[in-house]
């Protein structure tokens, strides 16, 4: 029998199965054993709580007997004849293993392997009957095993959630077989409230039953009486105080809570579905889950693909258990600011994550100490949103051709936050900057004169110098104050200092051509090699690659050439003429995938020089 949490399968088996087999409704029925069990009902050893279900006629000592059939020195058919001896010939054995879902949350997969062993030689005697009662999110796990997938596809019955009718002849029929009598109207009061919400229908049905007198009469007041809010918040906490030895468990409400609750704009609480794997993620979570379902204040349900949901039973649940309300009240904007983050990820994401659609500065430090304060549980793409995780995840986006510029310089503010560990980046132990080298072919090259000049092979950094690489040459003790780097070049009287904004990952800006050369003169020293500024025609062959020289438009300066080019421009405007060699930048490479040069920089008007941005992707 298969079906959602609540929707009647124990009760179809043992209110209307059993008994109708009871009565003779199969030919010898009437004179068959019928034992009832759940699987976890003893533990973690299904077979533990199989033989204490079977009674005093077989043994006395289940865990012995538990033993012997898991050795093998006691066998399924030892059990059958001893229940059976004094039936007659053809009666059987019919097992009601209630909630066979705890075969897989319950037991050892050793236990597991035992009982369903337990199950075939049992069935294959010919006297032995199973009826089992699986929730449906657990369908998938039970089809994994060979046996259980044969058994379900000869004999499983799909039980489906009651329709409002039905709902209401549930109430009628039972209080007609019992001799009750419903004031006029009071059945569809209580489907109104209560809808095809079986779990808390039975559980206001039992506590107006607890009310009828002996005249059988159930009323309106007595509905009105029930005090439903109190017994929900009461049942809420007995389910919870029955995990105080479980102190994981009721540590994990908030991370429960936290996904099946949620906010909007108007400050409306409403149920949120949770996958129950992402629900169920620690032992702790899982335990109180499963309270929780048992106590029918949580359902489950399966999504279309089978994937198993959770959500709260019932909106009055929201409402009337008080521990959940206080959680959800204390939390509200935070609890909203987080779903409109889900929201905005999920448009994002839709639209084929543009930048525009990214959050703004202001809202992303909001988001990250309400992340901070929840611990959300957060899909990839909620993740990838917010730009958090760890640096792997951060620099694996890097990579995805769907990250855009503005994109790709946030992730770099933020793993500079983590510590940026890509190479190429940073320094070494010895502090010595970590340069990663890109061999660049020999070719042509077409420079700004027109002239299309030969270039022979040589090797280029992947990505501007940094900050943190930089500062290495400025805090080095033998760097950029000794002498020794300055051969021929005017030296500054004070060492450039980074931009406020500038993180440890970006590049060196505002650094003049002259503390470019002594950096490399400095790095070159350290690494055992000459390091130089490259020459305009090396820019040139690098950002060309493997095309033949192209002729460029230089039109009236940088910005007309890198909007002609589209890739690379070359030179600056300084007193009406191009300055060569030290007047290259590959802008749009800032964030892009074109190769950057060690120190190459941008020389301005006023003598400074400026980088080409955060390192790319």
């Amino acid at each position: 029998m298969v079906g959602g949490s609540g929707v009647g399968k124990s009760s179809i088996v043992a209110a209307g199965l059993i008994p109708r087999l009871e009565a003779g409704s199969v030919e010898g029925s009437a004179d068959w054993i019928y034992r009832q069990f759940m699987p976890g009902a003893m533990g973690d050893d299904p077979l533990l709580s199989f033989a204490a279900c079977l009674g005093p006629e077989v043994t006395k000592q289940p865990a012995q007997l538990a033993a012997k059939l898991a050795s093998g020195q006691t066998s399924i058919q030892d059990v059958v004849r001893s229940l059976l001896q004094s039936k007659p010939v053809r009666s059987e054995l019919l097992v009601f293993a209630d909630q066979f879902e705890e075969l897989f949350t319950a037991s050892t997969p050793e236990g597991r392997e035992r009982f369903l062993h337990l199950m075939e030689t049992g069935m294959a005697t010919g006297r032995v009957r199973f009826v089992a009662t699986l929730r449906a999110e657990f369908y998938a796990r039970a089809i994994e095993d060979a046996r259980l997938a044969a058994w379900l596809r000869d004999g499983s019955y799909p039980l489906a959630p009651p329709g409002l009718a039905e709902a209401l002849e549930m109430i009628t029929g039972p209080a007609e077989e019992a001799g009750l009598v419903l004031e006029d109207g009071l059945a569809q009061r209580i489907v109104d409230a209560f809808g095809d919400d079986l779990p808390l229908l039975a559980f206001a049905m039992s506590k107006l039953y607890e009310k009828c007198g002996p005249d059988g009469e159930l009323t309106h007041g007595m509905f009105d009486s029930l005090g439903l809010a109190d017994q929900i918040d009461s049942r809420a906490e007995q389910a919870f105080h029955e995990l105080e030895s479980d102190p994981e468990a009721q540590a994990s409400q908030d991370a429960v809570f936290l996904q099946l609750v949620s906010v909007d704009e108007q400050q409306t609480v409403t149920r949120r579905r949770a996958t129950l794997k992402s629900l169920a993620a620690s032992g702790g979570a899982s335990a109180l889950v499963d309270k929780l379902v048992d106590a029918r204040l949580l359902k489950t349900e399966r999504r279309s693909d089978g994937e198993p949901i959770v959500s709260v039973a019932h909106e009055a649940v929201l409402v009337h258990w008080q521990r959940l309300k206080r959680w959800v009240d204390s939390r509200k904007d935070k609890l909203w600011l987080l779903q409109s983050v889900r929201s905005a990820a999920a448009e994002w994401d839709w639209q084929n994550r543009p930048d525009e659609l990214l959050s703004s500065e202001r809202r992303m430090r909001l988001a990250y100490a309400t992340l901070e304060d929840l611990q959300p549980d957060l899909t990839p793409l909620e993740r990838r949103f917010l730009g958090i995780g760890d640096a792997v995840e951060l620099i694996e986006e890097l990579g995805d051709s769907r990250t855009k510029h503005a994109r790709r310089a946030y992730i770099g503010d933020r793993l500079a936050e983590l510590g940026d560990t890509r190479p190429g980046v940073g320094v070494r132990e010895d502090g010595t900057p970590d340069i990663v080298w890109r061999d660049v072919a020999g070719g042509e090259a077409l420079i700004h004169t027109g002239a299309v000049v030969p270039v022979d092979a040589f090797r280029m950094a992947k990505y501007p110098v940094t900050w943190r690489q930089f500062r290495a040459f400025l805090e080095d003790p033998q760097g950029y104050f000794a002498e020794r780097w300055w051969d021929g070049l005017p030296k500054a009287s004070q060492a450039p200092r980074p931009h406020r904004s500038t993180p440890d990952n970006g590049s060196a800006e505002e650094v003049s051509w002259y503390d470019a050369a002594a950096f490399c003169r400095w790095l070159g020293a350290r690494l055992g090699f000459e390091v130089r500024l490259p020459t305009e025609a090396e820019w040139r062959r690098a950002a060309d690659g493997r095309r033949p020289a192209a002729r460029v438009s230089m039109g009236t300066g940088v910005e007309s050439a890198e909007r002609q080019h589209g890739r690379i421009g070359i030179g600056t405007r300084h007193g009406g003429r191009l300055v060569p060699e030290r007047s290259v930048t590959v802008r749009r490479s800032r964030y892009g995938r074109q190769p950057m040069g060690v120190v190459s920089r941008r020389i301005r008007r006023s003598g400074k020089a400026c980088g080409a941005g955060r390192p790319p992707g």
